[in-house]
């Protein structure tokens, strides 16, 4: 079973590692106080104090061997049962497991693609996922919708790129307003004069450009900030605000629009996902996979999706006309 407890990142390593060791000294200290409680039947003999220590050194030495592996293979976490899971964050909590995604038409709730991976958190594969679905279906542009959590300018610029439309909705998430401060969203940019207009009615012009997590960022800032009378409001620096913005943040910009003019779309998204998810993981049972390795579970996960889509066509047009469809071969049509 690929339990919890076979899955260490180097934290949970160093925790394990720091316990044994704290064990050890606690048994090798008995071992030299052993004389002095001999007459403590309850004490743990000699032989059984060094069979404890040999098992702990053993523990350890597996442990470290984990660790070293961790490091050589430039991996986060590593699982003994199952190298390809990963330990993720489930709605049930941590859990050692796979991330499959799924994209699903809008017309009939059918899976139009799906993908088995090993990453622990989706903001870098939205555009993987809906160039999949474009190629699938053949079509020449796309509406995609995400989640939150899929939220990246990058992977929204790509798709902008193979002409697919993008909604994502922008996550509640700003550590200047958790801190009580005016967020990025309280400064309004102003595309023609390429400058932000803070609370205080000010402009933030543009002052570099700069690398910021691998990607192409322009640096805004006010010369008047050390001025300003609700600058206690705004940042805690001894300087001024600043605020940065991806070069390619105008296709954000653009969704924004769109996410606001559509909010119908990102509700829609809940019912086409978490129907086929619902179906498969709740009415089948298949909350979990039963085999290992990324082979064979995305094997697994594709008998689960063929399944589900022949009952949906079932449901669509009946076991009669798909019968016949399949009768006459392969059939390149939309129903």
């Amino acid at each position: 079973m690929n339990h919890n407890n076979n899955a260490y990142t180097q934290k949970k390593i160093k925790k394990l590692v720091d316990r044994i060791e704290k064990q050890v000294a606690q048994y090798l200290n008995d071992l030299e106080h052993l004389d002095e409680c001999e007459k403590d039947s309850k004490r743990p003999s000699t032989q059984e104090l060094k069979k404890h220590i040999e098992s702990l050194k053993t523990r350890q030495s597996k442990l470290l061997n984990i660790k070293k592996q961790i490091e050589t293979s430039g991996q986060s976490q590593v699982t003994t049962t199952d190298s390809d899971s990963r330990m993720m964050h489930t709605t049930k909590g941590n859990d050692v497991s796979y991330n499959v995604r799924i994209a699903t038409d809008s017309k009939h709730k059918l899976i139009v693609d799906f993908e088995v991976t090993n990453d622990t958190n989706d903001q870098n594969q939205f555009s993987h996922m809906a160039i999949k679905a474009k190629n699938t279906l053949q079509v020449s542009q796309l509406e995609a919708v995400g989640d939150m959590g899929y939220y990246a300018a990058t992977e929204v610029k790509k798709c902008v790129d193979e002409n697919i439309t993008c909604y994502i909705p922008k996550p509640r998430k700003s550590t200047s307003a958790n801190s009580g401060l005016f967020g990025k969203d309280d400064f309004q940019y102003d595309p023609i004069n390429d400058c932000y207009i803070c609370p205080a009615k000010q402009k933030l012009p543009y002052r570099r450009q700069v690398v910021r997590r691998g990607k192409q960022t322009k640096v805004y800032e006010s010369p008047v900030c050390q001025m300003c009378e609700i600058k206690n409001k705004c940042t805690r620096s001894k300087r001024s605000r600043l605020i940065r913005r991806y070069v390619i943040e105008d296709v954000m910009d653009e969704m924004h629009l769109r996410v606001a003019e559509n909010p119908d779309k990102i509700k829609l998204r809940k019912q086409l996902v978490e129907h086929p998810f619902g179906t498969i993981k709740h009415s089948w049972n298949h909350s979990y996979f039963l085999t290992r390795g990324f082979k064979k579970v995305s094997g697994e996960m594709a008998l689960s999706v063929l399944a589900y889509n022949m009952k949906r066509v079932m449901n669509i047009i009946g076991i009669k006309e798909l019968l016949e469809l399949l009768n006459k071969g392969p059939v390149y049509s939309t129903i």
